[in-house]
């Protein structure tokens, strides 16, 4: 400011000539060219303060430069060390020995410390509300690479009066990005026209998109028959309520894997007794319960196998083969699993478990990665809502000791 003042026009009389003032004006243009200077790195700033607050922080928030504890005032080397360098390392790292998984893209990851509160209108904050999160523990994290791609949800989107939408045109980029330009200048223009009213937002457009989806599914003449195998209820209720308005549903609960008597039918009964509180239009077909045939004999060898190993993933697969010849024989037009709905689960191998018995069976797999969307904690909800019985351990004996095994860890550590 202070050299701003000093920036002052040189009088030239009408006796002097320029080269008498030379001295002065070269003093000026030295001031001058260092407030330039100055001007290109505010602009800068300025451009990058701008997106900050009226594209990141829509979506996005508490962290990295929108954290008002963060100690890095230039925030494009904040959101370098917070987001792209921890990323960069964490693809170098040695992931065999990390026992969890990335709720969105399955890879290893150490912990939950990378979890969802710090993007917006998720309903999912566990640092201000535990309990937003089964039993006050939170497993439901991200991988630092899906947290990098997270960041970036603003560049996507279309932002009008605080409401966002982006439309996923991906004919080519070209398509894509024409669509949303598109979009952008017809609700913009529309909004202007009408003195700020933004009662057709990207918001109302998408959900205008949506309820005509729907409404289109729900009046054809008739639902596909879809035979969704079933864990549990818990499990079972978030997905039953995405799935019920578009198919004709039936549960098979087939789980030889519940190795304990007792509570293979306490799941059976509470599933069964959950759909009648619910009044759905849902039957429940149980399958043969053999766990001796089953399952111990095909997963033999595989017995001291942690959690998550080759045992999961034969468990998965003779459940889900059970699911296909049944639906086959009873003529329903798919089959799916509720069982990626856990964050524990692995819902690629699910996936390719399903598309191969599709072809093996040649019937339609629903793909289905049931836990995205806040799907799960809308399951710890339900869960809570309707009283239902949540199990702390998939259902095998082998499960259950490993997860015996930890809590006496944790006694003994305290």
């Amino acid at each position: 400011l202070q050299l701003e003042k000093e920036l002052k026009p040189v009088s030239i009389k009408k006796n002097e000539k320029i080269s008498d003032k030379k001295e002065d004006i070269l003093k000026m243009i030295d001031k001058a060219l260092v407030l330039i200077e100055y001007c290109e790195k505010g602009k800068e700033y300025l451009a990058g303060k701008n997106v900050i607050y009226t594209l990141i922080k829509n979506a996005w928030n508490g962290v990295c430069f929108l954290n008002p504890q963060t100690k890095e005032k230039n925030f494009y080397k904040d959101f370098k060390n917070y987001f792209v360098d921890t990323t960069l390392s964490y693809l170098d790292e040695d992931k065999s020995k990390y026992k969890y998984e990335c709720f969105v893209c399955d890879n290893k990851i150490k912990n939950f410390d990378n979890d969802f509160s710090f993007l917006n209108e998720t309903g999912f904050d566990t640092a201000r509300k535990p309990s937003h999160a089964w039993n006050f523990l939170n497993n439901a994290g991200m991988c630092p690479l899906c947290r990098l791609i997270y960041s970036c949800i603003p560049a996507g989107f279309n932002y009008v009066y605080g409401n966002g939408i982006f439309i996923n045109s991906n004919q080519s980029l070209t398509e894509l990005l024409r669509v949303n330009r598109l979009v952008y200048e017809k609700i913009y223009n529309h909004n202007t026209k009408n003195e700020g009213n933004s009662s057709l937002t990207y918001r109302a457009l998408a959900e205008a998109l949506k309820d005509e989806k729907e409404e289109n599914l729900k009046n054809e003449e008739r639902k596909p028959k879809l035979l969704l195998h079933s864990c549990c209820a818990p499990c079972s209720s978030t997905v039953i309520e995405l799935l019920k308005e578009y198919f004709d549903i039936t549960i098979y609960y087939y789980n030889p894997n519940i190795t304990e008597n007792e509570e293979y039918h306490k799941r059976y009964d509470e599933m069964t007794e959950y759909v009648k509180k619910r009044e759905y239009d849902i039957s429940v077909l149980e399958g043969r319960y053999n766990p001796k045939e089953d399952f111990f004999e095909k997963v033999k060898g595989l017995e001291n196998v942690r959690e998550g190993g080759e045992r999961c993933y034969k468990c998965y697969r003779l459940r889900m083969e059970e699911t296909a010849k049944k639906a086959r024989e009873e003529g329903y037009d798919y089959f799916t699993t509720a069982l990626s709905i856990s964050p524990m689960k692995n819902s690629a191998w699910i996936n390719e478990i399903g598309e191969n018995l599709s072809k093996e069976y040649g019937i339609k797999y629903l793909y289905g990665d049931f836990k995205k969307k806040g799907r799960y904690v809308e399951s710890i909800k339900i869960s809570k809502d309707y009283n239902l019985y949540r199990q702390d351990y998939c259902g095998c004996i082998f499960s259950k000791m490993e997860r015996k095994a930890v809590e006496k860890k944790k006694q003994e550590a305290n």
